[in-house]
């Protein structure tokens, strides 16, 4: 049963455990495609910035920025014991401090009148694969959570299964026990039973003999009768009682046949 119990408890500190894994897998599910739509909000801020130079759309993309830098040290922390996705970042991030030297270029050649320097620098095809690179990064990072989640959930399921067998082989186990306690206490009380009639049998002895069974249980019944009389009455049927024995003796003693003459 200890074991068992055991057992139990283990299943159930695991299942917690991987519930509380899971949740942090999906954690980084989105932060993840949080942080791929902010870089992507901000490469849109920054390209619209060159084409119109609203004020606006570069206070928004240096705002956009900032959340992306927040958001890939938040990605690191979640991922801290996934070597895979560690390595996916040690790539993002040259890429994403490359990207925004790219936006730095640009925005200094458009504020200095350089509109065509500007358009460029972020048209250019090292800023494309820069993007490119970013992306493809961040989508094996997305499939490497993706497959942590199911894995997970497959697992989860499987502790589940076993934790509802375990539970069940248990619970037999202590239906098992408590039947065999019940078994043996009834094995236990048949064998008082038979030790006492043996008792009764061996120490009831009257006179000539032993008495029988149904002597002994009228015997029994009439003594029971004095229980709660008074002083009186419980001698009365004392007497009675005596009388009554002495003359079952009577009739037991064998009667002198008369010798013929």
């Amino acid at each position: 049963m200890l074991v068992v119990s055991w057992l139990q408890w283990h299943q159930v500190s695991e299942t917690a455990k991987a519930r509380i894994i899971g949740r942090k897998y999906r954690d980084t599910q989105v932060a993840l495609a949080v942080f791929r739509y902010s870089l992507s909000d901000a490469e849109s801020a920054h390209f619209r910035y060159i084409l119109t130079q609203t004020p606006g759309d570069l206070a928004l993309y240096g705002t956009l920025m900032d959340q992306v830098t927040h958001q890939l040290a938040q990605i690191r922390t979640l991922t801290a014991d996934i070597p895979l996705q560690q390595k996916y970042l040690d790539q993002i991030e040259p890429l994403l401090l490359a990207k925004k030297q790219f936006a730095q270029q640009s925005i200094a050649l458009d504020k200095s009148g350089n509109h065509a320097g500007a358009m460029q620098i972020i048209s250019s095809d090292a800023s494309r694969q820069n993007m490119l690179q970013i992306e493809d990064a961040i989508q094996n990072m997305e499939s490497v959570a993706t497959q942590l989640v199911i894995q997970r959930q497959f697992a989860s399921n499987h502790m589940l299964k076993v934790t509802a067998a375990t539970s069940a082989a248990g619970l037999l186990v202590n239906l098992a026990c408590i039947a065999t306690i019940l078994l043996l206490i009834r094995r236990l009380q048949q064998a008082q039973s038979l030790v006492t009639l043996e008792a009764i049998k061996e120490m009831i002895n009257y006179e000539d003999g032993k008495l029988t069974i149904e002597e002994y249980l009228q015997r029994r019944s009439e003594a029971l009768a004095t229980h709660g009389k008074t002083q009186i009455e419980a001698e009365r049927l004392l007497s009675q009682i005596e009388r009554s024995k002495s003359r079952s003796a009577t009739t037991r003693v064998p009667t002198a046949q008369t010798p013929p003459v």
